[in-house]
């Protein structure tokens, strides 16, 4: 694993787009975006538009159906007829759209099992909690765009939740690291891994990888993937603090946030901000 002074090193090097390799493109968090249903967020990443909605817990009537110890989580996504972006949802850029559906459906059964296990689902037995997720254009990194999404709308919704679950997709290319993969670079990496991490355990929820990862540096894809997911995390709560978008490009800090507290004066007083913060953190038990 690679130490503080090794990484900022590291990420000092260009990518065609202008990021470091420790950059994550900009991202747009807005909860409670659709007021017809329990919780929303709607998230804007790269070139990623997307509405996240829950629903529930509902009752299931169906015996043959429900659980009667925990509640079932079901999860669907659907693709607008216009946001097809081919290269994005393929890593080596399919146009097949029965490919890209297969891809759809590939994410919708990853977040179920996901969220399956960071939601508190013994409170609610023979019951389902439905996200849906609503792709209004698709780029680069749509699964980590979905599930963070879909991790805020849970929250906004007052599901109780062990934790926030933030995202993001890492690539490799000639033996180095790159941090959420934008449209052009899905074609020329060797490895795509998505990771999904619990912030405040830094426990991972869920991983996946295509193609040739070298084994030499696993630990440090994991290392540069927990300070990815860290970086998203704080976008995802300072979402409810500013109660609109957040829209700025994230860099690794070390840890630190120095400008994060005066970022988050712009529209709440101080003991409302740290009220909302306590109510976040109740519905995230441990």
């Amino acid at each position: 694993m690679i130490d503080d002074d090794d990484f900022f090193i590291e990420t000092s090097i260009r990518r065609n787009d202008g990021r470091k390799r420790d950059e994550i493109r900009p991202i747009t968090i807005v909860p409670g975006k659709v007021r017809q249903v329990r919780g929303s967020a709607y998230i804007e990443w790269g070139n990623n538009k997307i509405i996240a909605t829950v629903t529930g817990p509902q009752r299931i009537h169906d015996y043959r159906s429900r659980n009667n110890s925990r509640a079932i989580v079901v999860c669907k996504m659907k693709m607008a007829p216009f946001a097809f972006e081919m290269d994005a949802l393929k890593n080596g850029g399919s146009s097949s759209i029965s490919e890209s559906k297969e891809n759809i459906a590939i994410i919708a059964n990853t977040m179920s099992d996901t969220f399956s296990d960071v939601i508190l689902t013994e409170k609610y037995p023979r019951t389902s909690i439905d996200i849906a997720i609503e792709v209004l254009q698709a780029g680069a990194g749509l699964m980590s765009a979905s599930i963070t999404a879909s991790s805020v709308a849970l929250i906004d919704a007052g599901i109780p939740v062990k934790d926030l679950v933030s995202a993001c997709t890492l690539g490799t290319k000639d033996g180095k690291i790159l941090i959420d993969i934008g449209p052009e670079e899905l074609k020329s990496v060797d490895s795509l891994v998505n990771l999904g991490l619990m912030p405040r355990t830094c426990e991972y929820v869920f991983m996946d990888g295509a193609g040739k990862i070298n084994q030499d540096i696993i630990l440090d894809i994991l290392d540069w993937g927990t300070r990815a997911c860290e970086s998203v995390a704080r976008i995802q709560r300072r979402s409810f603090i500013d109660g609109g978008p957040i829209n700025e490009t994230m860099e690794f800090n070390n840890g630190t946030d120095a400008d994060l507290s005066e970022t988050m004066m712009i529209q709440r007083t101080l003991s409302d901000k740290e009220e909302l913060l306590k109510d976040i953190d109740d519905l995230m038990e441990e």
